[in-house]
């Protein structure tokens, strides 16, 4: 697979099949990771700090800029 076909599906993944609403984004592991497995239940989008296993990288984010990468993906 090339590196243009592997970009391609990892858009692919994060626009039409990851769970924004139960799962959160993480590195670490190779199955999704479950909002109640960290007990983040905040609706907006969650991305798991890969150092700081307890920060949510999205909660910097501007709620507008929030929604706008949850639409853009969704």
């Amino acid at each position: 697979m090339s590196t243009g076909e592997l970009w391609i599906e990892f858009l692919r993944y994060y626009t039409e099949r990851f769970d924004y609403k139960n799962h959160i984004v993480t590195i670490r592991q190779i199955e999704p990771l479950r909002r109640d497995e960290k007990g983040w239940f905040h609706p907006t989008i969650a991305i798991e700090d890969p150092f700081i296993l307890t920060h949510n990288l999205a909660n910097r984010l501007p709620l507008k800029s929030r929604i706008l990468l949850v639409v853009d993906l969704i």
